[in-house]
């Protein structure tokens, strides 16, 4: 069995009680039925403590109820009454494995960590690009939703797209619309059914860059679209209606001085931005295998851009300045409110053929600027 990962995923370690954010808030922790039944046996008054903690979701399963938002056994320290009882081999598998992802493909799995955590989210825009491989003495999986055919055309195309994204001859703009506008090719020839013929589609040229109006035009259509998803914290809220009603009172001109200002604040950081979009490619454009949606996934990364690049300008002309720390910030919330909730995903995949502004010419355009 091949393992792929990125280079940095093996040296993540949780920073436990010294987390400027926890994992343990907003969502509750589904409790695999093993860790359940472990549970249910525990004597003592931990045992208590946990059963206490316990509810039924609304879809039937077991899990740690939230109290004011956070999980019922995370202490004011920040660190898990369970785990600082009986060790880290107590939790349950989404506790324990968190943020760690792993994909199956048959013949390969992708590991990967989530952004939403803090940690992961530094390690990621601080990535050297590198990935890792190797092989196990594990036999290849039966994924029976795996198409083989589609899969084997699927991996040089996300080779291309992490080509055209770490081509640091242009600004990370203008290249996530040149991997946009390949997406939309893609997407039109995997409509016709030529499968086969996926790996040979050449990226069309690049679209001339938009303007500032196109930009705030499509800036809005976004964070509309973003307030009719659902929404997990009340951190994000805030930060959402504020920008809204920035962009909706704004003109072109004051638009484009505060873009010009953005640009200049985070001069020499633009590999962060590239680093996020080609881990946003890498966790979920091999997923299109499954639902035949590549440009979904490819506008997901661009509207990913888009929001943080918006919200770092809002930062900035709020705070007057615009750190590291802001943009992990502003990284973590952005993936713990989209990438960990499935109808938001499939809402902002439907947006990019439902919103013009978000087509491959006029999201290129506004991304090209």
């Amino acid at each position: 069995m091949l393992i792929r990962k990125p280079s940095y995923y093996d040296g993540f370690a949780c920073l436990a009680g010294a987390c400027p954010d926890t994992c343990c808030a907003a969502w509750e922790a589904v409790v695999d039925e093993k860790s359940l039944a472990r549970y249910q046996a525990l004597p003592g008054t931990i045992g208590r403590t946990v059963r206490d903690a316990l509810t039924v979701d609304g879809d039937g399963d077991a899990c740690f109820r939230l109290a004011e938002g956070r999980c019922a056994l995370l202490r004011g320290d920040g660190l898990c009454a369970l785990q600082a009882e009986l060790g880290e081999e107590a939790l349950c598998q989404v506790c324990r494995e968190h943020p760690r992802f792993i994909e199956s493909f048959g013949a390969f799995r992708e590991a990967s960590l989530a952004a939403s955590c803090p940690e992961a989210a530094r390690l990621t825009l601080a990535w050297d690009g590198r990935f890792t491989e190797a092989v196990t003495d594990e036999p290849e999986e039966d994924c029976e939703d795996v198409d083989g055919a589609l899969l084997a055309a699927l991996l040089p195309c996300r080779e291309r797209l992490f080509g055209l994204l770490r081509d640091r001859s242009h600004p990370v703009g203008a290249r996530m619309a040149a991997a946009l506008g390949y997406a939309g090719a893609l997407q039109e020839r995997l409509d016709l059914g030529d499968v086969a013929g996926l790996s040979q589609t050449a990226p069309p040229p690049a679209p001339p860059a938009g303007t500032a109006g196109e930009r705030l035009e499509t800036a809005r259509a976004l964070f509309r679209v973003l307030g009719t998803l659902e929404i997990l914290s009340p951190e994000w809220k805030a930060l959402l209606d504020e920008a809204a009603g920035a962009l909706a009172d704004m003109s072109e001109d004051t638009y484009a001085v505060r873009r010009r200002d953005f640009v200049r604040a985070r001069l020499g950081r633009e590999a962060e931005y590239e680093n996020f979009a080609v881990y946003l490619l890498y966790r979920w454009f091999l997923k299109a295998d499954f639902d035949g949606d590549v440009y979904g996934k490819v506008s997901f990364a661009a509207l990913s851009l888009l929001a943080l690049q918006e919200l770092g300008a809002l930062t900035l002309a709020r705070e007057g300045r615009f750190t590291q720390d802001g943009q992990l910030r502003l990284v973590g919330l952005w993936c713990k409110e989209q990438e960990h909730c499935d109808e938001n995903l499939a809402a902002l995949a439907q947006a990019a053929y439902d919103e013009p502004l978000f087509g491959p010419e006029t999201l290129g355009r506004a991304l090209n600027i």
